[in-house]
């Protein structure tokens, strides 16, 4: 199954496939009655002496990620109080209509979401390194790039290695970077980073987040703009773990609306085939216990609701429910375990799960398949968003 290239022309509607909906975000202007919040919370407010100690005593973040001057060791060196402190002033706390939600400056990540108190995501300590990457948008690719290479226009480019030992390019290149706050309020943070120049990434772009709460959940807008001179390749993906409450995943059911899978080798997690139908193994359709099931696997395929939204559901044997749900744009998810038998357990959780929405598949940078190519100066937008709560009260927005 040949899957097609989605091209993105001046007036951001779609050549190939769909146009992006949603919206923009609001302007960069500063508000009087959040000013005191911007200043603890405004990553520029870091470009004096608490960013020089970032890149002392850490290694450029306060999550020890990065390009400064330090050890690599992943820790703070100036003192877990002083890293919490750095690490605080890198967040934005947003909360409406019983929704909280904490999201980091690095990697744009979301750090905390709860509903009525009922944790709906998987968190991390501030000032250490998300585990499994959590939370963390994944861009200008999401998931793997085979040997880091890739033609695009006849051109071809050699991408960092990242995954040395095993020959990939993972993840994108923003997910260690600290991202530029736009604008912010008590219920949304619009945050922007910028691509372009790194090594085998000449195609310049910038892309801004917005996470908004409300009565509906969370609500995020991501909006990519074209700002070269020619036509300019990316994909999107968030690595985003659900939770319903404490529950232990092993007593949680999980349904995934996705008829079609990518097979995938498991040593290096690239493609090994083409789309194809779920097996019986494989099929979320319907909830189903997650005892004993393991999944590294991008579904697609994805059957949307009467309001174009596709939605998958963790459900807790209490009635506690997260439910992700993804606009058209994003019509890939990857359904990952982590696991101790695996070497990849969640800190403190042991098992847990990501449900990750994706714009396009592993590889999608050489295949072609699914990526998006906007033309100069197009734009391009997807959301997804999550809701939940106890069963009786779970918003399906």
């Amino acid at each position: 199954m040949t899957r097609r290239a989605r091209a993105w022309g001046t007036t951001g509607l779609a050549l190939v496939l769909r146009a992006g909906h949603g919206r923009r975000g609001g302007p960069a202007a500063h508000r009087d009655d959040h000013h005191r919040r911007r200043a603890h919370r405004d990553p520029g407010a870091v470009d004096g002496p608490v960013r020089d100690l970032w890149r002392r005593h850490g290694n450029g973040h306060p999550d020890g990620s990065g390009d400064g001057d330090g050890s690599g060791d992943g820790r703070c060196r100036a003192g877990a109080t002083r890293c919490r402190m750095m690490a605080a002033m890198s967040e934005h706390e947003i909360a409406a209509a019983g929704y909280h939600a904490v999201v980091s400056a690095t990697g744009a990540g979301l750090r905390v979401l709860r509903h009525g108190g009922v944790a709906l995501t998987e968190t991390w300590a501030p000032g250490t390194t998300p585990p499994l990457a959590a939370g963390l948008v994944l861009f200008p690719w999401p998931n793997r790039t085979r040997d880091g290479a890739f033609t695009f226009d006849g051109v071809t480019h050699q991408l960092e290695l990242t995954e040395p030992e095993l020959h990939n390019s993972s993840h994108g290149l923003v997910r260690k970077r600290d991202w530029e706050l736009v604008d912010t309020g008590e219920a949304f943070v619009e945050q922007s980073v910028e691509v372009g120049g790194e090594p085998g990434w000449p195609f310049p772009l910038r892309h801004v987040v917005r996470h908004e709460v409300g009565p509906d959940g969370l609500t995020v807008t991501h909006t990519v703009t074209s700002t070269g001179s020619g036509r300019a390749p990316f994909g999107l993906g968030v690595h985003t773990f659900l939770r319903a409450g404490d529950a232990a995943l092993d007593e949680c059911t999980l349904q995934v609306p996705a008829s079609q899978v990518l097979p995938v080798e498991r040593e290096r997690n690239l493609p090994d085939g083409e789309v194809r139908d779920v097996t019986a193994e494989e099929d979320l359709r319907e909830p189903r216990l997650l005892e004993g099931l393991w999944f590294d696997t991008p579904f697609t395929g994805l059957a949307p609701d009467e309001d174009g939204r596709a939605r998958c559901w963790l459900r807790a044997p209490d009635g506690t429910a997260a439910c992700l749900w993804t606009s058209p744009e994003l019509g890939w998810v990857q359904v990952f375990t982590a696991d101790p038998r695996n070497d990849k357990a969640y800190p403190g959780r042991g098992r847990a799960l990501a449900v990750e929405p994706m714009s396009c598949p592993p590889d999608a940078l050489a295949t072609g398949d699914d990526l998006v190519v906007l033309e100069p100066g197009a734009s391009w937008t997807a959301q997804w968003g999550i809701s939940g709560g106890i069963s009786g009260g779970v918003v399906a927005p």
